[in-house]
């Protein structure tokens, strides 16, 4: 993926992670992979953030290394953190170029 910067007329960045999460007990499973991976920027790791419904609580953030294509990573949340709901990432390159950030719901395990 191209974008722009101010002081070069473009540069490469990773691709963003396709994401699926679900809650299960006191983790997030989170299964990741990229559709399209480019030489000139591969990702070296997945920053994520997951966000509470509850007002004033704080995301939890963890990252998980890239070595393949997909993953699957369980991300363990502190105790007593309400309602986790929303899923954001980016994927950071080797020279810390990030993708565009993304989000998805974190689905409940029934």
């Amino acid at each position: 993926m191209r974008g722009v910067g101010a002081e070069v007329p473009s540069i490469i960045l990773p691709p963003p992670p396709g994401l699926r999460a679900k809650l299960n007990a006191d983790a997030v499973v989170v299964d990741w992979s990229f559709e399209r991976v480019l030489g000139g920027c591969p990702p070296r790791r997945i920053v994520m953030s997951i966000e509470s419904a509850s007002p004033g609580v704080s995301p939890h953030s963890a990252e998980v290394a890239v070595h393949d294509r997909s993953g699957t990573v369980r991300v363990r949340l502190p105790a007593g953190f309400p309602d986790p709901s929303v899923l954001r990432a980016a994927t950071e390159s080797v020279d810390g170029t990030r993708s565009r950030l993304v989000a998805v719901s974190i689905r409940r395990q029934t």
